[in-house]
């Protein structure tokens, strides 16, 4: 009896702890889909995506390319901000990566763009928002172009990973 008493002690006390590790847990799946584009001149963008915990949304920011060794190689940076459709709620994300040219003939180019991005900081309910283990994943693809086009269009991207809704800040 006594062994019997002290093991349902022992499922509660895990199952307590179980119950409350799963409670408190704030990372939650991140993946967006969209399209855009960006003014080679300022190295800004726009574009329009649809996330899992931001709806319908817009995102805008800031970017750098930078030339490799590699001519078919392009570095980039960038910190973006996604807006949720009732304008109040923000999430702020930093990334970076690689932009892979792939020539279509003559001066035109198609690429690849791949990288990381951390989630940094929010607005609204995302006010307590970071980052999560792991990085979010990004792949894009740039409508043919010219080095001397003002615009490049991304005709489709996918940013997939987690990140921390952090409510228990």
């Amino acid at each position: 009896m006594t062994h019997r008493i002290l093991s349902l002690f022992v499922c509660v006390a895990i199952l307590s702890t179980l119950t409350a590790q799963f409670a408190s847990a704030q990372i939650v799946p991140w993946r967006t889909v969209g399209t855009g584009e960006l003014d080679t001149a300022t190295g800004d963008f726009e574009g329009t995506a649809q996330g899992i915990h931001l709806g319908r949304c817009t995102f805008s920011g800031e970017s750098e390319l930078f030339t490799t060794d590699d001519p078919m190689i392009l570095e980039w940076w960038a910190i973006d901000t996604y807006v949720s459709a009732n304008g109040r709620d923000k999430v702020i994300i930093c990334g970076s990566g690689i932009i892979e040219l792939m020539p279509m003939g003559g001066d035109v180019f198609e690429a690849v763009q791949t990288g990381t991005w951390d989630v940094i900081g929010g607005e609204g309910r995302f006010s307590n928002v970071g980052p999560a283990d792991e990085p979010i994943e990004f792949m894009g693809f740039l409508e043919p172009f010219t080095f001397a086009d003002e615009t490049w269009f991304w005709s489709g991207f996918e940013k997939i990973g987690e990140f921390d809704l952090g409510r228990n800040k």
